[in-house]
């Protein structure tokens, strides 16, 4: 990774298999939480594995839910990104603890957030092996759930109903067994899903089908 300036013409070699992305940052938005950002024009940001590593999950993420996210919420993972970059930058002992308060928390608890909800019908996610992919404690990364209002058991549990629903709805799933689309969605246990389900729609999978 490297920081550049687009108002000065540079050029870079690269292999024939490699790839080329780029984030294009307000140069008032850096300098603000990153004040001697120019100092690094140009030169290999090597080391902070883990900051590296989060703003490439989180560009994916970002490039993927951005373009149906509302204004407000653009914004923050802009924020958030610009917070990450200025933490492998390196910035004063203040501006780093903001970074990491405000956009490297929130930017690990979207990306454990984006791995649940693309790892559902697996019956063995849980804290665990999300934390560990976010390179947190099970204790920390549980705790940054809880911040939000709701714990992880909770939000697997909203998002796994969410997705029954959306398939009991799809026409294309009309004659799937309704047990086949709580084990697609990691209910492996069908008299819990049935009971989860209508506690929380007020109506059972089959009705909700018919109706």
């Amino acid at each position: 990774m490297c920081l550049g300036d687009m108002s000065v013409v540079s050029s870079s070699r690269i292999g024939n298999e490699c790839q080329i992305k780029t984030v294009r940052i307000p140069r008032s938005l850096l300098l603000s939480i990153c004040p001697k950002a120019e100092d690094r024009l140009g030169l290999v940001l090597g080391g902070q594995a883990p900051i590296r590593e989060a703003i490439l999950r989180y560009h994916a993420l970002a490039a993927s839910l951005g373009p149906h996210t509302d204004v407000v919420g653009q914004h923050l993972m802009a924020q958030h990104m610009v917070d990450l970059i200025a933490l492998l930058l390196g910035t004063d002992t203040d501006r780093t603890e903001l970074a990491n308060n405000r956009g490297h928390s929130a930017a690990r608890l979207d990306l454990m957030r984006a791995d649940v909800v693309a790892n559902l019908s697996r019956d063995n996610l849980t804290i665990y092996s999300v934390a560990q992919k976010a390179g947190l404690s099970p204790r920390h990364a549980q705790r940054m759930f809880e911040q939000t209002g709701t714990t992880f058991t909770e939000f697997l549990l909203e998002q796994r109903l969410l997705l029954v629903r959306k398939l009991l709805l799809d026409p294309l799933n009309r004659w799937r067994k309704v047990s086949d689309l709580a084990h697609s969605a990691g209910f492996p246990d069908v008299s819990y899903f049935n009971r989860v389900f209508r506690r929380r729609f007020g109506a059972t999978p089959s009705d909700m089908r018919d109706a």
